[in-house]
């Protein structure tokens, strides 16, 4: 577990979610890149190959992007439709939040706020005991949120914000 941790904390520095800024590593595309789908101001990339979350937010930053962060249920609704639209159904699926700083306190790999969440009933609970420190989507019978281990291996859906 220390070394998920330590691995997660050095990703996040690379990746400027620790609140500072650091825009080196993200696109600057006036439109998206072939492959990625247009939504609002934002660019999403769902990658169905299953990794564990932190080898999810490296592949994100090696594009330009970061793990999707989500702050409305019409962006959830539009996550949803474009995982289930490559898979025909409701796979389980990493997006960019973690509690992996501080128990249950929640922030998104792209540093936005966390201001929306979709949690499933029960959910984040650390379940047995065990922390579980990142967000998988469409989890359970009503799809929503669930908190994690990091090290399971699922597909996600990267993101970044266009210029």
């Amino acid at each position: 577990m220390w070394t998920i941790l330590l691995f997660l904390c050095a990703v996040f520095v690379q990746s400027g979610a620790t609140g500072e800024k650091d825009d080196r590593n993200k696109r600057s595309y006036p439109s998206c890149p072939s492959d990625w789908i247009k939504s609002g101001e934002r660019c999403y990339l769902s990658v169905s190959a299953p990794n564990n979350w932190v080898g999810a937010e490296q592949y994100c930053l090696r594009q330009g992007a970061n793990l999707a962060s989500v702050h409305s249920f019409s962006e959830y609704t539009f996550l949803q439709q474009l995982v289930g639209s490559e898979s025909n159904g409701h796979p389980v699926t990493w997006i960019g939040g973690t509690d992996a700083f501080q128990d249950r306190v929640w922030f998104w790999s792209d540093g936005s706020s966390f201001d929306y969440a979709a949690w499933a009933a029960g959910e984040p609970n650390n379940y047995g005991g065990r922390r579980e420190p990142c967000i998988e989507m469409n989890w359970g019978a009503d799809h929503r949120w669930n908190d994690s281990p990091c090290d399971q291996e699922l597909g996600f859906i990267c993101s970044f914000k266009l210029c």
